[in-house]
């Protein structure tokens, strides 16, 4: 989800960079936009009361069956809730700190898309990264927080490879955690944080338009493990990753 202060200029601004789709929904007085690659959603881009100072942002909302509950659990597990749950459009929300500092979201909604399966392979759809100095830590606060232990075990699949660890949801890539950050930083940028990864056909052409249409480079196209990436920030100071999957790069 981009939490953003300027709707009409983020969805602008995405649209002349990605090969998204997007459609302007409503929820209650809220006004939204969805986006979309191939039927399959990506985030949602909003704006709401709820939260009127926040700076842009991308953040990272797991999908929870009760915001209140899962409030509840991340305060007994360690961490701290700054937001909520508060109301938003058709939905619930909670904005937290996890232990290690990372920022992320709980969401309420019925009618919530659900990214099933997600990563570099699946045709389009979104994965996130958590940065953090331990990363073991967080898969014990994460796994406890979404019972992932307790998941479908013919679903769900916890791994560790390339000095990260995977969640595969279905055989895709949900999400991955890297301990590429120092436990203490000064520098924005080397603390713990969640990071949305958005699939596109070419990594350094996506890079260009985004300068172009008023957004900046924050880590120049390089290859990874997963393929040819690079983060970007938009001209309200979202900032995201986008790659390039490789052949035979994980699944």
């Amino acid at each position: 989800m981009l939490l953003t202060r300027d709707l009409d200029a983020a969805t602008a601004f995405y649209g002349a960079v990605t090969p998204w789709d997007f459609d302007t929904r409503t929820a209650g007085s809220d006004r939204y936009v969805r986006a979309s690659r191939q039927g399959v959603p990506l985030a949602d881009l909003v704006v709401s009361r709820a939260v009127p100072t926040v700076v842009a942002r991308w953040s990272v909302f797991f999908i929870v069956d009760d915001a209140a509950v899962a409030a509840d659990m991340i305060r007994d597990l360690g961490a701290t809730v700054g937001l909520g749950p508060t109301d938003l459009g058709s939905g619930r929300l909670a904005l937290a700190t996890d232990p290690a500092g990372a920022s992320f979201g709980v969401w309420e909604e019925d009618s919530a898309p659900r990214w099933t399966g997600a990563g570099p392979s699946s045709r389009g759809a979104p994965y996130a990264e958590l940065h953090a100095p331990d990363i073991f830590n967080s898969a014990v606060f994460y796994g406890r927080l979404f019972n992932w232990d307790r998941r479908d075990q013919g679903r769900y699949d916890l791994t560790y490879t390339d000095e990260r660890i995977v969640l595969r949801i279905d055989d895709h890539i949900a999400l991955t955690l890297t301990g590429d950050v120092p436990a203490v930083s000064v520098h924005p940028a080397q603390a713990p944080q969640w990071r949305p990864y958005f699939p596109v056909p070419d990594v350094d052409d996506t890079a260009a338009r985004a300068v172009s249409s008023g957004g900046s480079v924050v880590e120049s196209p390089h290859q990874s493990a997963y393929g040819r990436t690079a983060t970007l920030a938009d001209p309200q100071g979202g900032v995201f990753t986008v790659v390039a999957p490789r052949t035979g790069a994980p699944a």
